[in-house]
This record gives C-alpha cells, sequence and structure tokens, in this order.
C-alpha cells in the first residue's frame, strides 16, 4: 500500500502541475473572478494560513526550504536502488530534482501566481496609465524632488549611520505598507516579512536588490545593498507579499507608502529611489537641463548617491545579458508589456497620482475626499 502510494504521489505532480498552468493560461487578464474567487478568497485565507503557522519564524524560511529539498533528495536516492542502464542512470539522478522543480512551479501558481490576472489596482485611483510624461514635466518633477530630498537629507543631518537607523525602523516599514495600504482602501492578508538574504552579492550578481518567493510566502533583498535603499527595497517586496504582481505598482506602492511614513530615514529612502529614476530619464532626455538640476544638489546627497553606486558596483553582475533576457521573457509571459522596463513605470504612475490628487501625502487626499 505505501509503495502504491508513494509510486501516485511521483507520479501526480506532473499532470497537476500541468493542469493548474493551463487553467492559469487560460485566464484572462484583469479576470474579476481572479479578483473576487483567487486574489480576496484562496490566496487571502492562505496568506492568514501561513503567517499564522510560519510568521514567527525569526530567520529566512528559504533556507528551511533548501534544507527540506536536500533532505527529500538524501532521502530519495538513499531509498532507492541505482538501475543498470545508461537512460535509467540518467533517469534515477534527474528523477528528484524534476520532482522538485515541478512541486516549486505548482506552488508559484497556487500560492501567489495567479495574482498576474487580477483587476489594476492603480485604474480606480488614477485610470489610464498609458500616458506618457512630457521632457518638461519630467525634468520639473526632476527639480522639485530634488530640492525635496536636499531638504530631508538636511534634517538627518550628518554624519548619519545608516545601519543603526535600518535597525531602529525596521518594524515600522511593514507599518508604513500597511498604513498606505489603510488609506488606499486596500485589504491587508496576513503579515508578510522581508528578510536579509545572504551571503551578501548572492542576489546583487543578478542585478537584482530583492525578490519575492512565493515558496515561503516571504521578500527578501540583498544585505549588501546601501542601507538607505532598504526601507524602499523591503517595502517593495512585501507589496508583493500581498498579492501585488506588477513592477512598476510595487515600485509605487513602496514609493507612496515610504514618502508617508513618520520616519524622515523612510521617507528618504523612498523619494532617493524616486528620484534615482528622475535622474536617469531626466538625464537621457535633456542632459543639459540634468546637469543644471544636480549642481542644486547638496553634498551629503551626492556622498549617499554615490555610496549607493559604490555599494552596488561591488557584486558585478554575472552574465547580465542572459539574466535581462530571462528576466525580460519572464516578466512579459506573465501579462507585464514593458518586461523589465515596468520599473522606472514608477516615474509615469507618481506623476499620473500627483496630476490627479496634487500630492503625495495621503493624509491630505484622505481628508479631502
Amino acid at each position: 500500500m505505501s509503495e502504491h502510494w508513494s509510486r501516485l504521489k511521483n507520479n501526480a505532480i506532473l499532470p497537476l502541475t500541468l493542469v493548474i498552468w493551463i487553467f492559469y493560461i487560460m485566464l484572462p487578464y484583469n479576470s474579476h473572478l481572479v479578483e473576487k474567487y483567487y486574489s480576496n478568497g484562496f490566496f487571502a485565507i492562505y496568506r492568514h494560513i501561513w503567517d499564522f503557522i510560519f510568521g514567527w519564524i525569526p530567520v529566512p524560511l528559504i533556507y528551511i526550504l533548501i534544507l527540506a529539498i536536500a533532505y527529500y533528495i538524501y532521502r530519495y536516492f538513499l531509498s532507492k536502488e541505482k538501475p543498470s542502464g545508461s537512460f535509467a542512470i540518467i533517469g534515477y539522478y534527474l528523477q528528484p530534482w524534476i520532482n522538485c522543480i515541478l512541486l516549486l512551479i505548482l506552488l508559484f501558481y497556487l500560492c501567489w501566481g495567479f495574482n498576474y490576472k487580477r483587476m489594476d489596482t492603480l485604474e480606480p485611483f488614477i485610470g489610464d496609465v498609458s500616458t506618457e510624461m512630457s521632457e518638461e514635466e519630467l525634468l520639473l518633477e526632476f527639480e522639485t524632488i530634488s530640492i525635496h530630498l536636499n531638504d530631508l537629507r538636511h534634517t538627518l543631518g550628518g554624519p548619519v549611520d545608516w545601519d543603526v537607523l535600518n535597525i531602529d525602523h525596521l518594524p515600522e516599514y511593514s507599518k508604513a505598507l500597511q498604513s498606505a495600504f489603510d488609506h488606499l482602501a486596500l485589504p491587508i492578508y496576513g503579515h508578510v516579512h522581508a528578510r536579509r538574504l545572504h551571503p551578501k552579492g548572492l542576489l546583487l550578481r543578478f542585478s537584482t536588490a530583492g525578490i519575492y518567493l512565493p515558496f515561503v510566502g516571504e521578500g527578501h533583498i540583498d544585505p549588501g545593498l546601501h542601507p538607505i535603499t532598504w526601507p524602499f527595497t523591503m517595502i517593495h517586496e512585501m507589496s508583493h507579499g500581498y498579492g501585488y504582481t506588477g513592477e512598476d505598482l510595487c515600485n509605487f506602492l513602496a514609493f507612496i507608502a515610504s514618502v508617508n511614513s513618520d520616519s524622515t530615514f523612510i521617507q528618504y529612502s523612498g523619494y532617493m529611489a524616486y528620484w534615482r529614476y528622475l535622474r536617469s530619464n531626466a538625464f537621457r532626455s535633456n542632459p543639459d537641463a540634468y546637469k543644471r538640476i544636480m549642481t542644486c544638489m547638496t553634498p551629503e546627497v551626492i556622498d549617499d548617491l554615490n555610496a549607493i553606486i559604490d555599494y552596488q558596483d561591488r557584486y558585478p553582475d554575472i552574465m547580465p545579458m542572459i539574466r535581462d533576457m530571462i528576466y525580460d521573457s519572464y516578466l512579459k509571459s506573465h501579462g507585464i508589456s514593458d518586461g523589465l522596463k515596468s520599473y522606472s513605470r514608477l516615474i509615469v504612475l507618481a506623476h499620473q497620482w500627483k496630476q490627479k490628487f496634487g500630492t503625495y501625502d495621503l493624509k491630505e487626499i484622505s481628508h479631502s475626499e
């Protein structure tokens, strides 16, 4: 009986994964059904249960998952007799790895992936987000945010121990996101964690600052990042954990949550991330105007910018073209037509938000409604 059950389990992974994947493909994007029955139904229940059972664990769950996979593979080879024949031996060594990959794909879609087909979260707030910024609007926003960034940095004073600030304000990252969700009337399911994934540079080597892994229900950032960028990046990954898939959307949620935090440091992290997107686009759009605005930046902000770049340069990319090609294809295959370019659409979303509401201050918007 146990042998029959074991064979059934092994043989069921492939067809079950195919069924889930085909079902995902058949569903349309912006689906009311997905929004109602998956995102606000199954996923919400899963998120609460998962966080209740595993949310207390102080270490990143990815480490436990890796140990579990290693134990499964060890037990597999321990319980299986090595066959004879070349093809049988190849199958013998590949089978446990194939099973693990199929299981992870199954869990990806079951525990999070269907959210790619949910309704557009920002459309009720700012409508159509396909409009691009004009060069004049881009430069005006760059100049406005530059002035505000200077003021925030002056408030923080200097020199600043960024590591201490991160330790002191770590619990406030989640609080800032939940507060933003309350103002936006977005539901909160469970309590998503964002963890630091060691060793340093593990993600940065692949041009990735952070990643959300549905298999463990947690977001992760690379601790090799400069500490100034941690709040924005962690809040971005936590946004994924609450069921929001688009990189542009999670960038915007991280921005609006950060700049509305009670902590000046978290505000600075959010505005610094946004300013860097504006900066790169302004440079490409109008180098002369870019140089003029950059001369107005305080030495402290410039030093912080250079420090952020220096931290990233410590971990050069491994095969950046291949990584970009794979991730760009992944994003496009899941309905994000801009692919990697979707990250920089933060400035378009922020611009359209400001055009409609006139401010990024959620309290002012709430009071005016």
